[in-house]
């Protein structure tokens, strides 16, 4: 069954005000503020967990959920709960597409990358000084920001036919190419959720293309812990983020050459539920979590060292290796970026990552994989390797 309350938590706290329907949750609505009025029911006699604003009147299931919240496809709300598009299981008739205004286009990168260009502008104007400092509160360095396209988006309004919400704006770039745009809210003083995702984007990792190939790779939760976490030791460790506890991104091949990954979700009942997802779905997962705090950036800001915490899980797991990836690793992926941009050979590599225990048996048939792909061998040839 989706675990909807897992899902709605990760924007809004929930807690449980009665047992009417299997149990029953309150929390503000993530959809118009409403403080005392939304509901959720996540485990009822009928098996169809659902939602409702008694305020705003918004409705429905966990796909419901997903489409308004984010503005993604049915499709594209199937793949984020792990279900097929072709047979979900227990699952009505598709809703209706959502209704939207005349002059939202379909996302193009574009078009996105003119939204970003205008949000950049806009954090390095005098009008961005609070954002700045905003920023620079939470630890974060100019150069980070800049690294990482931080922009700022000081009103409510359209960009490029776009509608982007005032505040902190994040890009997810891939390859180059905007996927996403998510924008920290000043929550408060405005009523609401503190992320809003700019309609039309697509789920994928946060900070793929900042990936160097190291032994061990950190996935946080949030993409500013992400940042934070890379300002602060990207050299002993890749740095990646979900974007939210629920996420189940695609791109996870990209992660291959890492040995071990280490999932830093939230210390919440959201975070701890996502790293147990994480933990099932490969043996190279190691749950990790900041001595202090909910997450990575509370740690920072109450006197943590991030680097010293980054350099004790890397002698727990025994790969603090100075020089460099590991070389059986590296040797087996260096040159598969086709694994993203091949979608059947991508989903095979998924159920064979989520199986990897570089056995023999394994190794064989990753190579199959690998020469039924096209994708060229770092050695003398992807038989040679499996041996």
């Amino acid at each position: 069954m989706t675990d909807l309350l897992a899902i709605i938590e990760s924007d809004t706290p929930l807690k449980r005000v009665a047992n009417t329907n299997g149990g029953e949750y309150a929390g503000p609505c993530p959809f118009c503020g409403g403080k005392d009025r939304f509901r959720v029911w996540p485990t009822p006699p009928d098996g169809r967990p659902r939602w409702w604003c008694r305020q705003c009147d918004r409705h429905g299931d966990a796909i419901a959920y997903l489409r308004q919240r984010y503005g993604l496809s049915y499709r594209e709300a199937l793949e984020r709960l792990g279900e097929s598009p072709e047979s979900p299981p227990n699952r009505p008739a598709a809703p209706p597409p959502l209704s939207l205004p005349a002059t939202q286009p379909s996302w193009d990168w574009r078009t996105a990358e003119k939204v970003l260009l205008t949000c950049e502008a806009a954090l390095w104007s005098p009008t961005g000084q609070r954002a700045r400092d905003w920023l620079a509160k939470r630890g974060l360095e100019e150069e980070s920001l800049r690294t990482w396209r931080i922009g700022y988006n000081p009103a409510d309004r359209k960009i490029e036919g776009i509608f982007v919400p005032r505040g902190i704006v994040i890009p997810c770039l891939v390859d180059g190419k905007i996927w996403y745009l998510k924008v920290r809210r000043p929550v408060p003083p405005l009523p609401g959720p503190k992320y809003q995702q700019v309609k039309g984007g697509r789920t994928a990792l946060f900070g793929l293309d900042l990936i160097e190939g190291k032994s061990v790779a950190v996935i946080c939760e949030g993409e500013l812990d992400a940042i934070l976490l890379w300002q602060e030791a990207g050299d002993l460790v890749d740095v990646v983020a979900l974007g939210s506890a629920t996420a189940r991104p695609a791109f996870l091949p990209r992660l291959v050459m890492a040995r071990y990954w280490l999932v830093a979700t939230d210390r919440d009942r959201a975070g701890e539920r996502a790293a147990a997802w994480w933990g099932e779905f490969s043996s190279r997962v190691r749950r990790v979590r900041p001595p202090q705090g909910n997450d990575l950036t509370d740690f920072y800001l109450a006197g943590g060292d991030l680097r010293a915490w980054v350099e004790f899980y890397l002698a727990v797991v025994g790969n603090l290796n100075p020089s460099g990836p590991d070389p059986l690793v590296l040797r087996a992926v260096r040159d598969l970026g086709a694994i993203c941009t091949t979608g059947g050979f991508e989903a095979q590599a998924d159920i064979l990552l989520s199986q990897a225990e570089d056995t023999p048996a394994w190794r064989r048939r990753w190579a199959m994989l690998a020469l039924a792909a096209g994708w060229e061998c770092a050695g003398e040839s992807w038989e040679e390797w499996a041996r």
